[in-house]
């Protein structure tokens, strides 16, 4: 709780250790998608305690608009890759991690100034 990011980033390391290790499962509750993002395997979004999405990092990238209307901070990256797809600027899926998501902007950009 509380934990600023590069403590949050260290205690989920922790535990993706420990689950590695142990063959064990691990449940986090956390409100950071960001975070979650980067380190679940599986994402359940609660509303008014009933499941309104799930799906794995990548799936759950795929539907902004449904994480905003929920009430959650959709990571800068990704906002921007939506409207580069709802755009047709970006085909396809959209990225996701936020490595990816710079490295297709990156392309985007390179492909664009060199039109």
């Amino acid at each position: 709780s509380a934990l600023d990011p590069e403590g949050a980033a260290h205690f989920f390391t922790l535990i993706r250790e420990m689950i590695e290790r142990d063959g064990t499962t691990a449940v986090v509750i956390d409100r950071d998608l960001d975070l979650m993002l980067r380190f679940a395997d599986e994402i359940l979004v609660l509303d008014r305690g009933k499941v309104a999405a799930s799906g794995s990092p990548a799936e759950i990238c795929q539907r902004p608009e449904t994480l905003r209307k929920l009430g959650l901070r959709v990571p800068l990256w990704l906002e921007l890759c939506a409207e580069l797809r709802n755009r047709s600027l970006l085909r396809g899926e959209i990225p996701a991690t936020e490595e990816r998501a710079l490295a297709t902007i990156g392309s985007l950009m390179a492909a664009r100034e060199s039109a």
